[in-house]
């Protein structure tokens, strides 16, 4: 009788075994896993195989248009990621062949395709009429300490740029 072929799903809990023998983050495995769960459920809801042998570059192509239509740029980047890894310990396998045990080698779909470009969004400034109204606020503090220490923190923002982590950490 012959084996069933590997699937996109049947493969799952050995891909995650391998990455908790390679130490990977929790968060990272989860990350990994649902990329692969929601490319299955994208071939079974568009009548497409989750066999590994059967997933060429055209479905990944049509998987990323239809991610793309609900993710952002980077979401998208870090599912493939996440695809790329599954694909590459795929690929990498000995145990797992195209046609079955004994079968040639898989080939990875993922290997012409770049990562989503990701455009940084540029953030909103504060205005200086905005700045204004929170140093009124701030100047309304009837504790001279907590008055000058938050008129400072504000000024600090403005006029160097820097990052509220930056100034979290000074002392």
């Amino acid at each position: 009788m012959d084996e069933p072929l590997p699937t996109l799903l049947s493969e799952l809990d050995l891909f995650k075994e391998v990455l908790t023998d390679r130490l990977k983050a929790l968060r990272t495995i989860q990350t990994y896993e649902d990329a692969v769960q929601n490319l299955a459920k994208f071939c079974e809801a568009a009548d497409r195989s989750i066999a590994l042998a059967d997933i060429d570059i055209s479905t990944i192509r049509a998987y990323r248009a239809h991610r793309a239509e609900t993710l952002q740029a980077t979401s998208m980047a870090v599912e493939h990621r996440s695809l790329q890894a599954f694909w590459k310990w795929a690929t990498t396998e000995p145990n797992l062949a195209k046609d079955g045990p004994g079968g040639g080698p898989l080939l990875n779909p993922m290997r012409d395709l770049e990562v989503p470009r990701i455009i940084q969004q540029p953030r909103n400034q504060v205005t200086d009429a905005q700045h204004d109204q929170m140093l009124a606020i701030v100047a309304l503090d009837p504790d001279d300490f907590t008055r000058t220490r938050n008129t400072a923190i504000l000024q600090l923002f403005k006029f160097t740029g820097a990052r509220l982590s930056e100034l979290s950490d000074l002392t």
